[in-house]
């Protein structure tokens, strides 16, 4: 079982730009095999009115999406950013994928 609150803790310590896996939200996201790319679930994303993000904003934001599949996976992981141009901060959620599967998939979208 995921530990939601230490998820959402990493996450907030390491917004904006911050890259959590959830499966295991302490390994490096850098260290990730060569080829592999992030793939964003457009529609598993929050703003947050705010410069930044709290550990709740972004668990609460986990708790509503914990039953969907992309979250299920083993390869998600949740990302953090924040506009200053309009003030927002957004929580967003995807998938670790190769390279190779995300250039099939083009033709799809």
């Amino acid at each position: 079982m995921r530990d939601w609150k230490e998820i959402s803790k990493v996450s907030a310590d390491a917004h904006p730009g911050g890259v959590v896996l959830l499966e295991s939200p302490h390994y490096p996201v850098d260290d990730l095999p060569e080829g592999s790319v992030r793939f964003y679930h457009p529609e598993l994303t929050r703003e947050v009115e705010a410069e930044n993000l709290t550990p709740k904003d972004i668990r609460r934001f986990l708790w509503e999406n914990r039953a969907n599949r992309a979250v299920l996976r083993d390869r998600s992981f949740v990302e953090t950013d924040y506009d200053e141009e309009s003030g927002v901060s957004t929580v967003r959620l995807g998938t670790i994928t190769a390279d190779a599967v995300l250039e099939r998939m083009k033709p799809c979208q």
